[in-house]
């Protein structure tokens, strides 16, 4: 939570020597109403990208884009340099097509 309250973001990449933890905030899940947020896109293929291109024995695993918090992280952890694994993840949030957003699911369920 401290870091959650001194920064604006609401996507945040961890990253603690070899520990690499990636985090959509919450506030994406919610309807959002006092500015625009990014959309929140599927991170598992993402997470089968890195295991495959892993030099050890670290799997990259994924929450769905509907919960509360979505992570990605590697266990153990990554074999992959920080500036592999940030260029990947900053590739496919920029190319993945949203998988979640608050304001279509709800407006699917007044229909």
């Amino acid at each position: 939570m401290a870091l959650h309250n001194t920064t604006a973001c609401t996507r945040i990449l961890l990253v603690r020597g070899r520990e690499h933890l990636y985090v959509d905030r919450y506030e994406t899940w919610v309807q959002y109403r006092s500015r625009e947020l990014p959309k929140r896109v599927d991170l598992r293929p993402l997470a089968d990208r890195l295991t495959d291109l892993e030099p050890g024995v670290a799997k990259w695993s994924a929450s769905p884009p509907s919960g509360l918090t979505p992570t990605l992280r590697a266990n153990p952890p990554s074999g992959l340099g920080t500036l592999t694994i940030r260029a990947e993840l900053i590739s496919h949030l920029r190319s993945a097509p949203a998988a979640w957003d608050p304001f279509a699911i709800i407006g699917a369920d007044e229909s």
